[in-house]
Parts: C-alpha cells; sequence; structure tokens
C-alpha cells in the first residue's frame, strides 16, 4: 500500500471540501501525445464535494506510474455540470 500528499489536495481539505475519486484511471504511455509530461503515467478525475452547498468540482489529474504515484499535474476546473 502507497501512500503519497499533494499540497494543494491537502488545503482544499483543510477547507472542509470532501475529495471524492471516481473510475479508473487510464495508463498513458505516448510522448508523442504528451510532448509536455514524456514519461508514462496515469491520468484520472477528482471530484471535490463543498458538503455546505452540495455542490461539485470537477478537475482532471496527471499521477505518476510507478510508486509512489506523485501527483505531477492537476487541470483547472473543467467545466462539467
Amino acid at each position: 500500500i502507497y501512500s503519497t500528499t499533494h499540497g494543494p489536495f491537502h488545503q482544499l481539505q483543510k477547507e472542509h471540501l470532501e475529495i471524492r475519486g471516481s473510475a479508473q484511471a487510464v495508463l498513458v504511455d505516448n510522448p508523442k501525445s504528451t510532448p509536455h509530461l514524456p514519461h508514462p503515467h496515469y491520468l484520472a478525475l477528482i471530484h471535490l464535494f463543498d458538503p455546505s452547498t452540495r455542490r461539485y468540482g470537477h478537475f482532471a489529474y496527471r499521477f505518476q506510474a510507478e510508486p509512489p504515484f506523485m501527483i505531477l499535474q492537476v487541470s483547472s476546473q473543467l467545466p462539467l455540470s
């Protein structure tokens, strides 16, 4: 079992937002398609839930393909409803 932390996500939890996962992450291993991140990594979605407003925010993120699975990149909020 591995664990990793990501400062911005940790701060959101302090602000009482709940981090909720999504479907299975997808392995990305194509340097031509991802020239700014040319090594193997996973791409997944994360959902932030605000219990006070009962609203969600949706983000894509990339993390290392090997332990400790460090978060490499987080997108801007996705315009999903």
